[in-house]
């Protein structure tokens, strides 16, 4: 599992694009000296969530430069040539120096969320910085001549706007507010929403002075998103005042005393477009009594090495979660966000719960080793329809009246058969046999001992091995779990991840890797543009991960196929492939 801050880079790295990060790297240290940009300053406090495009980061990690030498962008551009030459024209000069326009692509562009309660509409928009103010309206002002529609650029105090159908455009020194038509104001009155956004800022006034916003700033990466969570509180208070009887539920007041509780508080994430991978992590930044109250050791840091100990490197797919049943019980009991009677009730259910969990000591693990088809003979009764016509007809009608008559008889046939082949064991301790006998009867699994119990077409065997209940459907494996010699591979990544975090989720995305039988299946699919689509995209990808890192820290890793290439490029050109493939076929 490879560190946001690990960076590989391909042999042969251009001196172009070395320079990009040279650039960048100096604008990441003024950005960081002089504090927040002012672009995303003049968001208001009203803003409860916003996601930041680092472009010019992401456009020098994934040499986009070279994308306008790839095969699909040129015959992208000779097609958009054929129907619209002005059209791909300005689009290859954007591509090749899009700053000539006023925009300051080297700051990040800020997609962002306003919502100031009830009443109010959310709105949503895009913030831009500008480099050039007059030379963005200058551009503004010649596509506007070019395409004769009668929209003009108006001018307000402290900003200019234009405003379209579809959208509208806001203006000030250093900032570009875009405003797609999605909301009320943004369609009907912009300026409501630009006059906001662009008025004088007190202490306090801004997005960038809500808790937790300097973390997310700070952790930010190519595509980071921030989540107010005072947006729920609004939103309830805006539910009390459509509904005043809410206002009044004593059922809520616990609940809502949390609410309030959850101000301040704010979710993050962060994608990172890495050689090979796409890492994000997802972080809730809780405050402090809270962290305390949801942190009291609910996950463990990881399997205990005799159930790691039964993962193969060649597994398809690896789940694993390692929890402290007991301390997890406690949380839903005793929730200080439930009134009396609601803490009440779930003692009650907790109470039956721990007659079921008394057994198991939270550790879970579920491998799929395999995929296999078998062919298999099978004799069932299938039903025969034989029609009987009805003798009392009505007179002189023309229609005939029918009995279905319905029997059965044995058929004998093969079928193909699908079988997943999994590995499932979970610790148990002393109470385990009490619970296993009480739910299997006779067929309990014993120590040491395979135990086979029949469950439709397939046989499932169990055993219990060094105070671990083992369940699969593969005889062999389960023998030579019993005999002590099953053999893992304990210093492959998924037996590493299952044993160093409470959490931990494993699959195999190359097909290649996978049985005869399912690439098949998979082959024999649709034969829609939409399928060819996806089995395209889908074949960059070689494997995802995903586990939990700290407290409150979450994180997803998708490795792609290894192509010299940085991981945005491979997803770029290989949707820029199907793009052109789509265009094609119309």
């Amino acid at each position: 599992m490879q560190s946001v801050k690990t960076q590989k880079h391909p042999k042969g790295l251009k001196m172009k694009t070395l320079r990009h990060f040279l650039i960048i790297a100096v604008c990441a240290i003024l950005m960081a000296s002089c504090g927040y940009p002012d672009h995303l300053k003049t968001l208001p406090k009203e803003t409860v969530a916003v996601v930041s495009f680092d472009l010019a980061g992401m456009a020098a990690k994934g040499d986009l430069d070279q994308l306008q030498n790839a095969e699909f962008y040129k015959k992208l551009q000779a097609k958009m040539g054929e129907k619209d030459a002005e059209t791909a024209k300005q689009t290859d000069e954007f591509m090749k120096n899009p700053l000539n326009y006023g925009i300051n692509f080297l700051e990040p562009v800020y997609l962002f969320v306003t919502y100031k309660g009830a009443g109010e509409d959310p709105n949503v928009g895009l913030s831009i910085a500008l480099g050039d103010a007059d030379k963005f309206k200058t551009f503004i002002t010649k596509v506007l001549k070019a395409e004769e529609n009668g929209y003009a650029v108006e001018t307000a105090t402290g900003y200019n706007y234009l405003k379209t159908p579809e959208a509208s455009f806001g203006w000030s020194e250093g900032t570009l507010i875009v405003l797609p038509a999605l909301s009320k104001d943004s369609l009907n009155d912009p300026t409501k929403v630009f006059a906001s956004i662009f008025a004088e800022k007190e202490d306090g006034g801004s997005v960038v002075d809500m808790p937790g916003f300097k973390s997310y700033y700070k952790k930010s990466q190519d595509i980071s998103g921030w989540i107010s969570m005072d947006v729920i509180a609004t939103i309830m208070d805006a539910a009390k005042e459509f509904s005043p009887d809410l206002a009044d539920d004593p059922t809520l007041k616990n609940y809502n005393e949390q609410m309030e509780k959850l101000k301040g508080s704010s979710f993050q994430f962060h994608v990172t477009f890495n050689d090979d991978e796409i890492y994000t992590e997802y972080i809730t930044d809780l405050p402090s009594d809270l962290q305390k109250m949801y942190s009291d050791e609910i996950l463990r840091s990881g399997l205990p090495t005799k159930m790691s100990d039964l993962i193969k490197s060649t597994d398809l797919g690896v789940v694993s979660m390692s929890l402290n049943l007991k301390n997890y019980l406690k949380l839903m009991s005793d929730n200080p966000a439930f009134d009396d009677k609601t803490k009440e009730t779930m003692k009650q259910y907790v109470a039956a719960a721990q007659q079921f969990t008394a057994p198991f000591d939270g550790d879970l693990l579920i491998t799929l080793a395999d995929v296999r088809v078998t062919e298999k003979t099978v004799t069932e009764q299938v039903p025969v329809s034989k029609i009987a016509e009805d003798d009392n007809l009505y007179a002189g009608a023309d229609d005939y009246e029918f009995d279905w008559d319905v029997e059965y008889q044995d058929t004998t046939y093969t079928k193909s058969v699908t079988t997943p082949i999994f590995l499932a064991a979970t610790t148990v301790n002393d109470e385990t046999f009490g619970f296993l006998g009480l739910m299997l009867g006779d067929d309990k699994p014993k120590v040491d001992k395979l135990t086979t119990t029949s469950l439709g077409d397939y046989e499932i065997y169990t055993t219990i091995k060094d105070k671990m209940l083992v369940v699969g459907n593969d005889k062999a494996s389960i023998e030579a779990i019993v005999g002590g010699t099953y053999k893992g591979d304990n210093d492959c990544a998924m037996a590493k991840g299952a044993a160093s975090h409470g959490v931990y989720v494993y699959a195999n995305l190359d097909m290649t890797k996978y049985p005869k039988a399912v690439q098949d299946v998979i082959d024999e699919s649709d034969d829609t543009e939409e399928t060819a689509a996806a089995k395209k995209l889908f074949g960059i990808f070689d494997k995802i991960e995903m586990y939990n890192k700290e407290n409150y820290t979450a994180v997803v890793s998708v490795k792609l196929k290894p192509n010299g290439h940085n991981s945005l490029y491979t997803l770029i050109e290989q949707f820029g492939n199907i793009a052109y493939d789509m265009s094609e076929s119309k």
